[in-house]
């Protein structure tokens, strides 16, 4: 009577394994998306040699118009432009210029490409951009220029990496932004500012 049992139990065993097998094994008409169709992310140091623009806007405290800053800075294959905006109308008072070139250009891209500079989130329910991080300073990031296989901009700001769509390595991208201009060249357009 045992042996039969030890067979049944064998038995038994033997059969959920194969019906797990073979449930396992049926493709059963899920949405299965084929490799080659899945989105890549953009390697933008091949924009090296283009006419696409990357800028960062820094949007300083929201305060009153006569005392508002933002400092942007513009770079691309042949310049760097640093402007420090004042008032809330884009009223340029002062700036800095400096010459690019392809190689530059490619290895500050790569070095924005490995700091996640084109990762995103969903921004917070019910945060709006123009008010956001009203004490602190609010991040644009964009690309100018280019076609459809252009990264959409983004967004963050100082108060919370939750806060905005952009997902990158803030820190990181920031001082990458700012280095593009000559050291002096920065401190002269930031001279006296918030930034």
């Amino acid at each position: 009577m045992n042996s039969k049992r030890l067979v049944l139990a064998i038995g038994v065993v033997i059969f959920v394994i194969i019906t797990s097998i073979l449930i396992f094994s049926i493709d059963w008409g899920g949405s299965r998306t084929p490799v080659k169709d899945i989105i890549q992310p953009v390697n933008i140091a091949d924009f090296a040699d283009t006419n696409v623009q990357v800028r960062m806007n820094i949007r300083g405290p929201i305060n009153n118009n006569q005392e508002h800053e933002d400092l942007q800075i513009t770079v691309d294959r042949d310049n760097t432009i640093g402007e420090l905006i004042s008032g809330y109308q884009d009223g340029v008072s002062r700036s800095q210029e400096t010459s690019n070139n392809i190689e530059s250009y490619k290895a500050f891209l790569s070095a924005l490409h490995n700091s996640n500079f084109t990762k995103s989130q969903l921004p917070l329910k019910g945060i709006q951009y123009d008010g956001a991080c009203p004490k602190g300073y609010r991040y644009t990031f964009e690309f100018l220029g280019g076609g459809a296989d252009v990264p959409k901009s983004s967004w963050a700001t100082s108060c919370s990496k939750k806060i905005g769509t952009f997902a990158g390595e803030l820190p990181q991208v920031k001082s990458l932004f700012q280095a593009q201009l000559p050291k002096v060249q920065f401190k002269a357009l930031t001279a006296k500012s918030q930034f």
